[in-house]
């Protein structure tokens, strides 16, 4: 990989179970290759991708406009980002704390053409919930079966 261009965190702040959807971990290089983790209770995809050059180039643009004196958004809940880009030298050009971004178009553009190079990866929502559903059932069965 080369020089980071993009690191970005996508995380989960809606009221939800701990089995449900977590973080999404983006690290983009100058050279195209997106790093992606995908994390619920734990992580489900670890993978490298290659960004096509239209998509970089709109992501340089994006990059460029956002504006500096960024708003803060109140919100209760739903996804927030974070956002750190970097320039050819390794200098940090901009940087955006973990927060909601609703409102604010460049970033997210930004955040929807990283998304876009998520490969899917099924839903493990279902397996841990079929996991959960067998060990209550066992438990139950248990109790109502004791040994002595």
């Amino acid at each position: 990989m080369s020089q980071v261009f993009i690191k970005s965190e996508h995380h989960n702040w809606g009221l939800s179970a701990v089995y449900e959807w977590q973080k999404d971990i983006f690290e983009l290089s100058l050279d195209g290759d997106l790093h992606i983790v995908v994390q619920y209770y734990e992580p489900v995809l670890d993978c490298v991708v290659k960004v096509m050059e239209n998509d970089m180039q709109k992501l340089r643009e994006l990059i460029a406009c956002v504006p500096t004196d960024i708003k803060v958004v109140n919100a209760c809940d739903g996804t927030a980002w974070e956002f750190t880009a970097y320039n050819e030298c390794g200098e940090e050009i901009f940087h955006r704390e973990l927060s909601y971004i609703y409102g604010i178009e460049e970033l997210e553009k930004i955040g929807k053409i990283l998304r876009s190079y998520v490969p899917d990866y099924g839903d493990p929502r279902q397996e841990q919930e079929l996991k959960w559903e067998e060990a209550i059932k066992k438990r139950e069965s248990e109790a109502a079966n004791p040994l002595y």
